[in-house]
């Protein structure tokens, strides 16, 4: 008998917003465009799926949000809320996608509009990531238990995680937070106008360690 899971849980308090980071690093910007403006300015004033979903919870329709997360109807959100649509790639050099700290340099050569040149350009833009990231620090300040308020506990450069024919498809930096009771909001691209926020709608996310167990004759007792 086998007993294994391929990751463990626990607690989930903030989510990170790493597209906002990006923005107020000046490595991610926006179009000109009048509708791309107005879809900022309503940004700003906190009209973005997250604070909408907060307003939905509180009227115990949070049953909705499923209709609008996680790839459904992703058209009529962009439609509404401030989204990589609204994203000026020709002066764009990262951005971020999924719920593990995954940021993609916006490379020429690989990305429809990439702008950073493979090399010396594309090198500093990932140390300018990787250094920022590992003094990331959470404005709301430390929860619980914690010291300071400090997000990353690691951070990695591509090929210090992956290898093989594909690996160029993969994450240039992902950054891993402190003891996973932040993680980063993968849902929609610009989730909130906060940096960090509370995690209204998740209590619990996974962690690094799993479990993994045998049973049966052959199988010692108490073995690591």
């Amino acid at each position: 008998l086998v007993l294994m899971s391929d990751h463990g849980f626990g607690p989930l308090h903030r989510f990170i917003y790493v597209n906002n980071w990006l923005m107020r690093w000046g490595l991610l910007r926006f179009k000109a465009a009048p509708l791309s403006r107005l879809r900022q300015w309503a940004f700003r004033l906190g009209f973005a799926p997250v604070e909408l979903y907060d307003v939905l919870l509180r009227l115990g329709l949070g049953f909705l949000k499923g209709a609008v997360t996680k790839g459904k109807n992703r058209g009529l959100l962009s439609s509404f809320f401030l989204s990589f649509a609204d994203v000026d790639w020709r002066h764009t050099a990262a951005y971020a996608v999924g719920n593990g700290g995954q940021i993609f340099v916006n490379l020429r050569g690989r990305e429809p509009q990439g702008i950073v040149e493979p090399g010396d350009a594309y090198e500093r833009v990932v140390s300018e990531i990787v250094a920022r990231l590992q003094t990331l620090v959470d404005p709301m300040g430390p929860l619980p238990g914690e010291e300071s308020a400090q997000i990353s506990a690691d951070v990695y450069r591509r090929d210090e995680l992956y290898a093989g024919e594909s690996v160029e498809r993969l994450p240039d930096v992902v950054f891993l937070p402190r003891d996973l009771r932040r993680m980063p909001f993968g849902e929609y691209e610009f989730g909130s106008k906060a940096l960090v926020g509370p995690s209204w709608s998740i209590s619990g996310t996974h962690r690094m360690n799993g479990v993994f167990a045998l049973w049966g004759p052959g199988v010692k007792r108490g073995q690591e």
